[in-house]
């Protein structure tokens, strides 16, 4: 049975009667080994590694890697063979790929594994040359599966497909996506499947799908309830349509190019919705009732937050924005603090020295904000410690 190709020649490799490839230990000329072919019947799985001994660790010639029988490629398996240009798996059964399988494959440039069922963990993760890629059975994506797959520009997914946390994350060139009736779920970091994707401008999901839609200029996935679950391409001065009144969870989390959020007809942020967005300076929400857990946690850029309708902020919500010195227009009752963590520390580390100004609408709901969030040991007139010693905040009563 011939197995492995050594530069023009045939020679054996690992097969036991369990169906399981193992290349085995060094010194059977790994290195001198360009591709691996597994016929029809010859294995039907490849054996697992770990994050320290990778299966196909010694084949540092391994470009092309093709089967027809094999459904189950091991955790950790052609991890970091680094001359990998191509994966074929051709199976006509259901096909599971471990957890980091093909991870930091730097030169694979095509897989073409159309009975892919379960692609784990990290499985393509750091595959900067991916180009082309066939998966179309996929019913489970795993957490950063593509992540950093830097070269990778268009997939298809058309199956009932759950998409996890961070799938996607770092394709900086993927521009179109396909999904089909079946998308399931994107993960409860829904923003985060597609974080980095600043060029996904492209999003077409089957009009029959019952719990996801993409927008009319598809560069937006919504839910059944037409709220807002992800907007990977979000940059700029950014306004939304009248239509959305609700950002979900993470729906902008790491749009690093969105400078200004002016979104007049939302009334709720879910958590991390803004989560380090890095070059956010404005915020103006005049509608929104309900600001989530960390909603613009890491905004450092942030300076400025119009809330008028505010009624409960969650915890964290502003944590580490050192930037920020105004919040505006609160109403007259004094929204609810999820806890102590709500506002930025200016006390300590990279907001050391900043001045929040908070701006309340009389000097009586100065008096309603000293008291409802918490005040201890009060310093100078108009200078107040808000939440916890290491919260210093300047309430100032606006007319």
């Amino acid at each position: 049975l011939s197995l492995c190709t050594r530069a023009g020649t045939t020679g054996n490799a690992g097969l036991d009667t369990a169906g399981l490839f193992d290349p085995g230990t060094e010194g059977n000329g790994e290195p001198f080994i360009v591709s691996l072919v597994l016929p029809l019947g010859a294995a039907t799985s490849i054996k697992a590694g770990t994050p320290y001994d990778a299966t196909f660790r010694f084949f540092t010639s391994l470009k092309s890697v093709k089967n027809e029988g094999v459904i189950s490629i091991g955790n950790y398996a052609f991890a970091n063979c680094a001359a990998l240009t191509e994966a074929s798996f051709t199976t006509v059964t259901a096909v599971a790929i471990g957890v980091v399988a093909f991870a930091h494959c730097t030169s694979l440039t095509t897989v073409n594994i159309p009975m892919a069922a379960t692609i784990g963990q990290e499985a393509f993760y750091g595959c900067t040359s991916l180009t082309t890629v066939d998966i179309t059975a996929a019913s489970s994506i795993g957490a950063s599966a593509f992540s950093n797959c830097s070269s990778l520009a268009s997939i298809d997914l058309p199956g009932a497909v759950t998409l996890t946390a961070y799938a996607f994350s770092g394709c900086t060139a993927l521009n179109t996506i396909t999904l089909g009736a079946g998308l399931l779920s994107i993960g409860a970091s829904g923003g985060y499947t597609f974080a980095e994707c600043i060029n996904l401008t492209n999003i077409t999901i089957d009009p029959s799908n019952t719990a996801f839609s993409s927008s009319a200029d598809h560069r937006m996935i919504l839910d059944a309830t037409g709220a807002l679950v992800a907007y990977p391409s979000a940059s700029g001065a950014l306004t939304l349509p009248s239509t959305i009144t609700a950002i979900n969870a993470y729906a902008f989390a790491r749009c690093t190019s969105l400078t200004s959020a002016i979104f007049p007809d939302v009334t709720s942020i879910g958590s991390s919705a803004f989560a380090e967005c890095d070059s956010l300076t404005t915020v103006s929400l005049p509608s929104a009732g309900n600001i989530g857990s960390n909603a613009f946690t890491e905004c450092t850029s942030l300076i400025t937050a119009n809330l008028p309708s505010v009624t409960s902020i969650g915890a964290f919500a502003f944590s580490n924005c050192h930037a920020l010195s105004s919040l505006l227009s609160l109403p007259v009752t004094p929204p609810t603090l999820d806890s102590s963590g709500v506002l930025p520390n200016t006390n300590s580390g990279a907001g050391a020295g900043t001045t929040l100004t908070i701006h309340v609408p009389s000097a009586a709901a100065l008096s309603a904000y000293t008291s409802a969030w918490g005040v201890v040991n009060p310093a100078n007139a108009g200078t107040e410690t808000v939440y916890g010693t290491n919260h210093k905040r300047v309430l100032i009563a606006t007319p």
